[in-house]
């Protein structure tokens, strides 16, 4: 059975408004409560749709003029000694603690919607969600000012919700949402939900919602400015240059509603120095690895901008603001950005509108020209549009343009570059197909040929088959510098098809598939093909082993050197064969010790490779966390070939000394870089969206351990 037919019901709610005033202290006073309780009983997901609930939840709502009221109780399963919650930080890991997550689609079209969830400790985090949920449309990065305060007890646990209704947007007076609520039951290993959701689904997704009818119009809320001032001093000694700079940076977000579907957010000399720190990757392929975003600024409504294409290629990436690409190094360099504004939301029902633009300053001596010389880096404008229309159902189409301009040209810079994106989202009425068609040009001031790219995806997914299958094709002369491009010049081709099964033992599911790929040239000539074999399986106790052998085989379009010190290259032309198999084992991440373990061994071009990454975990629950993570990679090529061995050793510790104090220490050891870089990261959130960061920073020589660069910040940001 698939979509909801498997329980048969989709729940319905009527939202009546609170006649006596709500307390939120996390206890659920009867008199407060009464009359609002959810009638429907909660349907189990995982392990098994079929399986008896063995800790129930109960959950209550209402609403005032200015807030959105959830009430809520989870009891507790008999025995149980203590609740699995893995730290007291916000935005946590959901699956892996016990929680309850509210999932709410304020104008019902499947597509965009909010997060809320809260731990029985009671450190809580907020999402948004685009794209139902799927194809990487979590963004944990959104952050306002809402309440929620538990309680526990021998019984179980409870908890109390007041969502502002000003930080959601919403029709003004619409009468009907769509909301779930999940429960995740870390001591039995369960999950659970009002709405049922079938167990090929995420229990997140927002195809399986139920119905919130209003009883009247929605509260039109007067939505006042958000004001955000920060201050930043930082202390910076770079030991190789033998220079050393002090420098006082005040920065200004300012964030107004309007109406309640709009947002504009300005920025001013912003300063995005408290984002946590890139995890250093090992690389020795052909290609760019791909980073998320992590500033603020870019986040709310990042869909509208980011969602464009796939991950191999995203027309517009907003990691690319602020970054310069220096030709004489071949990387990116940081740039000061000057301020920026954004409006985001919809301006009716169906039509949901971008708008992002931000200038960079000057930059003095930035590049080195082929004589020795130096030359400046322009100031540089990054603008984007974006146009979302919802179709009756749950399919929309988008549009995207983005444009580069720089104030004057430079040798190897192009005054402007500009890219058009057009793409169609489809899902079927009961979410068995999802996909999308996609395409995009490019145009540039230096730029020639074709400047095109364009794909489709779609997926079918029942309870019993998983098929996905993908086509793309991105131009040689196809140039989106405000985008990521992996690969040019090529036409990809993937097909996933998956059975899976659910027996009633100790798996909760099990997946036997494969997985292909094929990469040909503009002459249809193979450049890349795999052929993978894969076995899955998902334990109820909480481990996961993934078994995969592959049949590849590599035309090297350009000299490479697969052991990466660049010392003997294969030549442009030459073809390889080889086989290599990959295992992956998770451990039951519910224990206080708990580790991952991935790798892959096996022939690599004309030589061999063996990759292995090992994450080690242990937690003083909920107040410390230690992780130390290893990553090994060795070639060896026969003569005249090089053996090149990388490590990468990053071991971390995540301290919760309360729900408001944080200090997060990591440090980083790659071979690859000859670096080693220490950070730490303390964190005190003194008022809702108003902190105090302190962070040092130093990166040393892998060899030596001599010191290379210092840093000391101190950032303060207050919410008036």
């Amino acid at each position: 059975m698939n979509g909801l037919s498997a329980q048969n019901v989709i729940p319905k709610a009527t939202m009546r408004k609170a006649e006596n005033p709500i307390e939120v202290d996390g206890v659920l006073n009867d008199f407060e409560w009464q009359g609002y309780e959810l009638q429907e009983a909660f349907m189990p997901n995982f392990p098994n749709t079929t399986d008896t609930l063995l800790a129930p939840t109960r959950v209550y709502m209402t609403y005032d003029d200015d807030n959105l009221y959830i009430g809520a109780f989870m009891k507790r399963s008999p025995g149980a000694t203590q609740y699995n919650v893995q730290s007291l930080e916000r935005d946590f890991d959901l699956l892996d603690n016990e929680a309850l997550l509210l999932v709410i689609d304020t104008y019902a079209d499947y597509t965009n919607g909010y997060y809320f969830e809260v731990s029985p400790y009671g450190n809580k985090g907020e999402s948004l969600a685009a794209n139902s949920g799927r194809f990487q449309g979590v963004n944990t990065s959104w952050e306002k000012p809402w309440t929620v305060k538990t309680q526990r007890t021998e019984e179980g646990w409870s908890a109390e919700f007041a969502i502002p209704f000003r930080i959601l947007k919403y029709r003004a007076r619409g009468r009907t949402w769509r909301m779930n609520f999940v429960r995740i039951d870390k001591t039995n290993n369960q999950y659970s939900s009002w709405c049922p959701v079938p167990q090929n689904f995420d229990v997140w997704d927002l195809n399986f919602t139920g119905d919130l009818v209003w009883e009247e119009d929605l509260p039109v809320v007067q939505v006042k400015p958000n004001v955000l001032p920060s201050i930043t001093g930082s202390s910076v000694k770079d030991f190789e240059a033998d220079t050393e700079k002090s420098t006082l940076k005040p920065s200004l977000d300012l964030n107004i509603g309007l109406g309640q579907s709009l947002n504009l957010d300005l920025t001013l000399n912003p300063d995005f120095s408290q984002a946590e720190v890139d995890r250093q990757q090992i690389n020795i392929g052909r290609f760019e690895l791909f980073f998320p975003e992590r500033r603020q600024f870019f986040i709310e409504n990042e869909d509208l901008f980011s969602s464009y294409g796939f991950i191999p290629l995203r027309p517009f990436f907003s990691r690319r603001i602020g970054l310069a690409f220096d030709p004489g190094t071949g990387t990116f360099r940081n740039t000061n950005i000057l301020g920026g504004l954004r409006l985001s939301g919809k301006l009716n029902d169906r039509l949901r509108v971008g708008l992002l633009s931000v200038q960079t300053a000057r930059e003095e001596a930035f590049f080195e020209d082929e004589e020795g010389g130096f030359y400046d880096l322009p100031a540089t404008n990054y603008s984007v549009l974006s146009l979302q229309q919802q179709f009756k159902g749950r399919s929309n189409i988008k549009f995207l343009f983005s444009n580069k301009e720089l104030s004057e040209s430079g040798p190897e810079l192009n005054k402007f570059n500009r890219t058009l994106s057009l793409q169609y989202n489809f899902t079927s009425p009961k979410g068995r197909f999802y996909g999308w068609a996609f395409g995009s040009g490019s145009l540039s001031e230096k730029a020639g040929g074709d400047g095109l790219a364009y794909g489709s995806s779609m997926v079918y997914n029942v309870r019993k088959w998983r098929v996905l299958f993908s086509g793309r094709t991105i131009g040689r002369q196809y140039n989106a510098e405000t985008g990521f491009v992996r690969r040019k010049g090529v036409s990809e081709f993937y097909i996933n098809p998956a059975i899976r099964f659910y027996p009633k033992s100790l798996f909760a599911e099990s997946r036997i598939g494969l997985a292909g790929t094929i990469f040909q040239d503009e002459r249809f000539r193979n450049l890349d093909n795999r052929i993978g074999l894969f076995y899955q399986s998902f334990f109820k106790n909480g481990n996961g082993i993934r078994f995969q052998y592959n049949f590849e085989h590599t035309r090297l379009r350009n000299d490479f050197d697969p052991a990466g010190i660049n010392e003997v290259f294969l030549n442009a032309g030459s073809e390889f064969s080889y086989q290599y198999a990959e295992l992956a084992f998770t451990s039951n991440r519910r224990a206080s010790f708990w580790y991952e373990f991935d790798a892959s061994l096996g022939d690599y071009f004309n030589g061999s490779r063996v990759e292995a990454n090992v994450s080690l975990n242990y937690r003083f629950q909920p107040y410390v966390n230690l992780n130390l993570r290893i990553s090994h990679v060795r070639v060896a090529l026969p003569a005249p070939y090089s053996t090149g061995s990388f490590n990468v050793i990053t071991p971390g510790i995540r301290t919760s000394l309360s729900k408001s104090l944080f200090i997060h220490l990591i440090g980083q050891y790659a071979r690859q870089f000859n670096n080693v870089n220490l950070n730490m990261r303390l964190q005190w959130r003194f008022k809702p969206v108003s902190d105090i960061f302190l962070i040092y920073a130093a990166n040393h020589t892998s060899d030596t351990f001599s010191q290379k660069q210092r840093s000391l910040t101190l950032k303060i940001n207050y919410l008036l």
